[in-house]
C-alpha cells in the first residue's frame, strides 16, 4: 500500500530527514534540565527539596521492532532461535536504559485481531510462506544457514519477548482493538518522550519524536543506544505539506480502508499521459500500480493544491471522477480514511508539554500549520460520539470513549495481581483505551451481549473497478480435501474449530468445513455465552500482557490468526502445524468455554426433571 511505502520514501528520498541520535545521551540531557515551577519562591522560608525527576519514558512498538528486540540477526534462528542470546540482549538493553541513561522503556505489543487489515495480513503471510519455502530448500540442499535477507521471525517470538520483558521488569502493554490508534493514544495521553517504531502510519501521524527501530543499536559496553530520528518537518517541507494536509494525504496514498486498487485510476491520472511510466498503465490486461515514490510525490502536489480541505464530498468527486463502479462506496471509504487519520494526527495535550527529545531548532509544531488545526477535524467537537445506551451518561461533555460503552479511565478496578499490575497502575495504563474503534462499533463484550443471528456481511475490503474477486493475494481455505482431513472437514475424533452458541452442547463446528468467500469475509458460528466477569478479567489481563492474546480473541470473536511457520509444505508425510495441533486447540476451546461443565449441568438438570437429555454431543 502507498501508506506503507512512505517509511522507505522518508529514508531514501528525503535527504536530511533522518539524523543519528544517542537515546541515552538525550535522556541524560533531559534529566539535567531543571523542572519548571510556577509557584513563587520565598528565600526566607525554603521549602523541602523537590523529589528527583522521574526517568524519561520512551514507547516501543514491539510489532515493528521484533527483529531488534530479538537482538538482530541470529545465525541459529532457523533451528528454533538463539533464545539465550535474545535474553542476554534484552537484559543488557533494560539495564543500560535504566542505569546508564535513566531511560524507562514501555513496550506495546499487538494484541488485536485486526480484521479490517486481513487482506494486508494475508498478502504478508503469503510472502512469508514463500520465504519459508526458500529457507527449507536452502537448508535441505546446502546445509548452511540461509541468507540474512530471508530472516523470518520465529512464530512465537512476540510471546517470548513479552515474557522476557516481564522478567527484566520492563513495563508491558497490549493493544485490544486497533493497534496503531491505541499506540498513538498511549503516546499522546501519557507524556512519552519518544516513539521507537518502523511503521509508515506513525510517520504520517505528526509524532514529534519518532525514532527508527531498525537502526536501534546498543554498544558493547552499554553506554550508547543509537538510532535515527526522523525529522518529519524536513520531509513535510520537501513535500510541500502542512499539518492540515496529513489526513487527506494519507487517505489518498492507499491504506487498509481505501486500498490501492480503488485509487489506481486516480494515481495514473495525476501522472498524465505524457509521463514516462504511462505506458505501464495497462500490461497484459492486469492492474499495474505506479511506483510508490512517484505516487507519493504526485499525491503531495495534489493535496497541497486543495483549497478547501473540509469539503470532502468535492474532493472525493474529483478523485473518483474516472471510477466506473461503486462510486458511493469509494466516497464513503475516503471519508472514513480521512476521519481515521484525523484521529491519529490529534495533537498531544498542552498540559503535558513538548516532548523532551525534540532536537534543538525543531518545535513541537512540526509541519508549520496552526496549532491544533487538523483540517476537517473541528476543534471542541467529539469526532467519535459514544454509542447510545439507556441509562449511560458521560461524566462530562465531550468525554472520550474507548472501544466500549465505558468512558476512558472509568473502568472498575480489579484486584491486585501479578508484578506487571503494580507497575502499570502507577501510570494509569489499566484504564487506558483507544479513541477509535472501527471494528466493534461500541460493543466491548460482543460475546456477552450479542443476540443477533450470524450471517453474511459486506466485506471490509474492496476490489478494483472490475469488481472481480482477487484470489491470489490471500491464504484462502478452499473446498479441496487434503489427505489430512476427511470429507466431513474433521480431523480424527475431536470437535472442530468453533462453537455452537447460546448454551448448546453440540459439537463446535469447524470453520475449515464451512464454505468461505475469496475476499476473506468469514462468518463465524455462534459462540457459547461467557459470563461478563470472565470477559472483564480476560480484558484486564489482555491489556496488561499477562495473557496470550489469542485467548481473548477466541472468547470474544471466536477467531484467531495462525502465524507462518518454517515448514516444508511439499512434505506429504507431515501435516502442517495448523492441522497437527488442531486437536490440542479444540481441547483448549472446550476449557475456555467450559463445555464440560455445561454438559454436566444439563445432565443434572435432566436427572432432576426426569427428562431425557437432548443435544448431547457424540463421544467421537
Amino acid at each position: 500500500m502507498g501508506v506503507q511505502g512512505f517509511q522507505e520514501y522518508l529514508e531514501k528520498r528525503c535527504p536530511g530527514a533522518a539524523v543519528p541520535v544517542d537515546l541515552l545521551k538525550l535522556a541524560r540531557t533531559a534529566a539535567r534540565q531543571p523542572p519548571h515551577h510556577h509557584h513563587p519562591h520565598h528565600p526566607h522560608h525554603p521549602g523541602p527539596m523537590p523529589p528527583p525527576p522521574p526517568p524519561t519514558r520512551i514507547l516501543i512498538d514491539a510489532d515493528s521492532s521484533l527483529q531488534r528486540l530479538y537482538g538482530g540477526y541470529q545465525t541459529d534462528w532457523v533451528c528454533g532461535g538463539e533464545w539465550n542470546a535474545m535474553l542476554g540482549y534484552l537484559a543488557a538493553l533494560s539495564q543500560a536504559c535504566l542505569y546508564q541513561g535513566g531511560l524507562e522503556l514501555v513496550v506495546v505489543f499487538n494484541g488485536t485481531l485486526g480484521k479490517e487489515r486481513w487482506p494486508e495480513w494475508a498478502r504478508r503471510a503469503q510472502s512469508q510462506r514463500q520465504t519459508a519455502q526458500l529457507i527449507v530448500n536452502h537448508v535441505g540442499s546446502k546445509a548452511t544457514p540461509p541468507p540474512r535477507a530471508w530472516f523470518l521471525p520465529p512464530a512465537c517470538l512476540s510471546h517470548c519477548v513479552r515474557l522476557a520483558m516481564f522478567r527484566f521488569r520492563v513495563r508491558v502493554v497490549q493493544t485490544l482493538e486497533d493497534h496503531h490508534q491505541e499506540v498513538l493514544s498511549l503516546y499522546r495521553d501519557f507524556g512519552f518522550a519518544g516513539l521507537i517504531a518502523q511503521d509508515s502510519e506513525f510517520a504520517l501521524c505528526n509524532v514529534p519524536a519518532y525514532f527508527s527501530s531498525h537502526a536501534l543499536k546498543l554498544s558493547w559496553n552499554g553506554k550508547n543506544l543509537t538510532t535515527h530520528q526522523y525529522l518529519l518537518c524536513e520531509a513535510a517541507r520537501q513535500l510541500g505539506l502542512k499539518t492540515q494536509h496529513l489526513p487527506c494525504f494519507a487517505a489518498l496514498l492507499g491504506n487498509h480502508i481505501l486500498p490501492d486498487e480503488d485509487l489506481a485510476a486516480f494515481h495514473w491520472s495525476l501522472l498524465g499521459p505524457e509521463h514516462p511510466l504511462a505506458s505501464l498503465k495497462v500490461r497484459a490486461h492486469q492492474l499495474v500500480l505506479p511506483p510508490c515514490e512517484v505516487v507519493i510525490k504526485a499525491v503531495s502536489e495534489y493535496v497541497s493544491s486543495i483549497k478547501d480541505l473540509g469539503n470532502l464530498d468535492a474532493i472525493a468527486r474529483d478523485v473518483f471522477k474516472q471510477s466506473q463502479s461503486r462510486m458511493e462506496d469509494k466516497v464513503e471509504r475516503f471519508k472514513k480514511a480521512v476521519e481515521y487519520f484525523s484521529a491519529a494526527c490529534k495533537p498531544r495535550s498542552p498540559n503535558l508539554g513538548p516532548p523532551s527529545f525534540i532536537l534543538s531548532g525543531f518545535g513541537p509544531n512540526l509541519f508549520g500549520g496552526p496549532p491544533g488545526h487538523m483540517g476537517p477535524m473541528q476543534p471542541g467537537k467529539n469526532q467519535f460520539p459514544p454509542p447510545q445506551f439507556p441509562g449511560l451518561k458521560p461524566p462530562y461533555p465531550n468525554a472520550p470513549y474507548g472501544p466500549g460503552p465505558a468512558p476512558l479511565f472509568q473502568n472498575p478496578p480489579l484486584p491486585h495481581q501479578e508484578c506487571n499490575d503494580s507497575m502499570t497502575s502507577k501510570m494509569g495504563f489499566s484504564e487506558w483505551s483507544a479513541p477509535y474503534d472501527s471494528a466493534q462499533g461500541g460493543g466491548r463484550l460482543p460475546n456477552h451481549h450479542s443476540n443477533t443471528q450470524p450471517g453474511p456481511s459486506p466485506s471490509p475490503s474492496s476490489s478494483s473497478d472490475g469488481d472481480e474477486p482477487n484470489d491470489s493475494n490471500a491464504n484462502h481455505l478452499t473446498d479441496k480435501t487434503t489427505r489430512w482431513e476427511d470429507p466431513a472437514g474433521r480431523t480424527g475424533s475431536a470437535p472442530g474449530d468453533g462453537s455452537q452458541g447460546n448454551g448448546s452442547t453440540s459439537n463446535i463446528p469447524s470453520l475449515l468445513s464451512m464454505a468461505t468467500r475469496s475476499h476473506m469475509d468469514i462468518t463465524t458460528p455462534p459462540l457459547p455465552q461467557v459470563s461478563a466477569e470472565v470477559l472483564r478479567v480476560a480484558e484486564h489481563r489482555h491489556r496488561r500482557g499477562l495473557m496470550y492474546p489469542q485467548i481473548y480473541h477466541i472468547l470474544t470473536k471466536g477467531e484467531m490468526k495462525m502465524p507462518v511457520c518454517i515448514e516444508d509444505e511439499c512434505n506429504s508425510e507431515l501435516p502442517p502445524a495448523s492441522l497437527l495441533f488442531r486437536t490440542a486447540r479444540q481441547y483448549a476451546y472446550g476449557v475456555l468455554f467450559s463445555l464440560a461443565e455445561t454438559q454436566r449441568r444439563l445432565e443434572r438438570l435432566a436427572l432432576r426433571k426426569r427428562a431425557p437429555l437432548e443435544g448431547k454431543p457424540s463421544d467421537d
